[in-house]
């Protein structure tokens, strides 16, 4: 298995937000929040489980546009995750590959 890699970032869902560390590996992807005390997160989602990964916009408040800095990940089950991140463009590569 290659070495995973990570990056700091905030998972949004709606208009929560909390900070963390996201990191893929060849098989998973993890997001594991800073404060463990929050309901959201800690996320492990199975790559084979991904319909789609898009760059998207970061919201301010679950509703103003603030960063194009940012990806949706849209599972099989059409759930979908929204994390703020640097580089979402090389993520989302990544990801599709």
């Amino acid at each position: 298995m290659k070495v995973p890699q990570s990056t700091t970032a905030s998972y949004q869902k709606g208009a929560a937000r909390i900070d963390g560390t996201f990191s893929v590996t060849e098989d998973h992807i993890n997001f594991k929040p800073f404060n463990k005390q929050v309901a959201l997160g800690h996320y492990h989602l199975e790559r084979n489980g991904i319909n789609k990964v898009e760059q998207t916009m970061g919201k301010g408040g679950g509703i103003i546009p603030t960063t194009s800095e940012a990806i949706r990940i849209t599972m099989n089950d059409d759930s979908s995750y929204e994390f703020i991140l640097s580089g979402a463009r090389n993520w989302v590569n990544l990801l599709t590959q």
